[in-house]
């Protein structure tokens, strides 16, 4: 013997089903769309930025030795911001943070060897980061053009970077 289901059940079940999977839908555009908000939002509370990320020290010979360059930065955000982590690199880069009238780093390690800094800095104040380069550091085979990278940590998903170049001659 054939049993037919009645069509009101066929359809009450494909509407629940439907209503189901338009709901799970809902739910999941939801969260992703907290988890950008949240993301923005702390971005923006508290935000490191530089006044530029970039410097080339130009031509410089080896025997001119060690030369420096100091890059501004800034909590342009509305919260305070901690700085958790400053490196290198590269050990020919050193990085060290200038903060009223202290030092705070130096760091001559690459992000996993960096140590904590915790520094906290207020919405509008600034710091430096002073960084110096060495030419000798490679030897002769260290001439020619470099690209170094600093990154200071501070609770973003991404550092603030900061690149230095230059072109190293005997």
């Amino acid at each position: 013997m054939h049993t037919r289901v009645p069509r009101t059940i066929t359809l009450g079940i494909f509407v629940l089903v439907g209503g189901l999977v338009l709901w799970v839908i809902w739910v999941n555009a939801s969260f992703a769309s907290r988890e950008k908000y949240e993301l923005l939002n702390t971005a923006r509370d508290g935000q490191l930025s530089a006044e530029k990320t970039k410097y080339n020290f130009g031509t410089i010979s080896m025997a001119q030795g060690v030369v420096r360059h100091d890059f501004v930065i800034m909590n342009s955000g509305r919260t305070a911001l901690t700085l958790n982590k400053l490196f290198t690199t590269c050990a020919c880069i050193g990085a060290t943070i200038l903060r009223q009238n202290r030092a705070i780093g130096p760091s001559h390690a690459p992000r996993r060897e960096a140590r904590d800094l915790n520094e906290i800095i207020l919405p509008g104040e600034s710091a430096m980061v002073s960084v110096t380069f060495d030419p000798e550091a490679h030897g002769p085979a260290g001439i020619g053009k470099i690209i170094r990278k600093i990154g200071v940590e501070y609770g973003a998903p991404q550092p603030l970077t900061l690149r230095v170049s230059a072109f190293v001659t005997p």
